[in-house]
């Protein structure tokens, strides 16, 4: 059940106010209401600060318990349609202006405030005055809120189709050159190849259970530990790699198939057109933010360049990806060198 709820709260516009950012944004809204009313009513300043003060405490207690009572009704608003939802957000605020409206009546009658400024209104025309104006404000409020929440459901989905679009263009290419690396085995190392071959037949395997947007961090590097022991296989001794991962935590999340293209960049244009041996290293690191990886490998010497496309389709790929599921919270950054090149990936924690 509390999976459903929490499932079902994610797709209502009526934001949580139990939680303190929507508490201080009611209150501050409704402080700019009580100043925005003073100052259409009000003739001079002296009479504008006096009826400021009445008119602030009427309407931050309209305000008040408006939250608590959506606060508590949060677990039933998640369990109605979006019209049932908007109709009870409405109907909730009137209801605490109308019992408001009376506390202060009766504090009114005893001289202790008067309802909305100087000069006591009869109890009908207050109430009229007081529930007409939340039935605006509410209204305006609700409509921000739905035409807010339909649009940030419309970039989610937007954001979806690219991951999956971006995805569909890593595993064709994933697996083309997998089967280039066992192609090479074939003659040569038979019972070499049929291992890799149920390396790589695990390495799908667990990539077609990735059906989720994220994945842990942990499960990713293993795959890529996968994909560079059948590299190891086809370059041999020109393939060195040196992982230092004990800084980071395993439990992150993190898009799947992140580490794996940059990885891949880093043989096909690193690795593969020197005339010797290389080092990719795979290091991570603890920063203030989360986590930073860093990928770096040899470049070859100027004129023998890597395979076609360089090193930029993959990280673009990533890139987007990784803006698309944590903003501006995660980062790529590239360094290169003379003689080598370096991608950085960071991470929230």
């Amino acid at each position: 059940m509390v999976d459903s709820d929490n499932s079902a709260a994610l797709d209502i516009f009526v934001p949580d106010f139990c939680q303190p950012r929507a508490v201080a944004v009611m209150v501050i809204g409704a402080e700019l209401l009580a100043f925005t009313l003073v100052l259409a009513n009000a003739s001079s300043w002296a009479e504008g600060l006096d009826q400021l003060a009445s008119t602030s405490l009427y309407v931050q207690w309209a305000a008040l318990l408006s939250g608590g009572l959506l606060c508590l009704s949060r677990r039933g608003l998640v369990r109605l349609t979006n019209r049932q939802a908007a109709a009870a957000a409405f109907a909730i605020p009137l209801l605490a202006n109308l019992l408001v409206t009376l506390a202060a009546d009766l504090l009114a009658r005893q001289g202790l405030m008067s309802i909305l400024g100087s000069g006591q209104p009869p109890l009908a025309a207050a109430l009229l005055r007081n529930l007409l104006i939340t039935a605006m404000v509410g209204g305006v409020v609700l409509r921000y809120l739905y035409i807010r929440h339909e649009a940030e459901k419309s970039l989610a989905a937007q954001h979806q189709a690219n991951l999956g679009a971006l995805q569909a263009r890593i595993r064709p290419h994933f697996l083309f050159n997998s089967l280039n690396t066992i192609i090479s085995l074939v003659r040569e190392q038979p019972d070499v190849a049929e291992e890799a071959l149920q390396d790589m037949a695990e390495l799908f395997r667990h990539n077609l259970r990735q059906s989720e947007q994220l994945t842990r961090l942990g499960d990713d590097i293993s795959l890529c530990r996968q994909y560079l022991a059948l590299e190891k296989l086809r370059l041999g001794e020109r393939l060195n790699i040196l992982w230092q991962l004990d800084d980071l935590d395993p439990t992150i999340n993190l898009p799947p198939l992140v580490l794996q293209p940059l990885l891949e960049n880093a043989v096909y244009h690193g690795i593969e057109p020197l005339t010797g041996s290389g080092t990719i290293t795979i290091e991570g690191r603890s920063v203030e933010a989360g986590y930073q990886i860093l990928v770096s490998n040899p470049l070859p010497p100027a004129g023998r360049g890597g395979q076609s496309g360089g090193h930029r389709i993959a990280v673009d790929n990533v890139r987007q990806r990784l803006a698309a599921h944590f903003g501006d919270r995660a980062a790529l950054q590239i360094d290169v060198s003379t003689d080598q090149y370096c991608v950085t990936l960071t991470l929230p924690a």
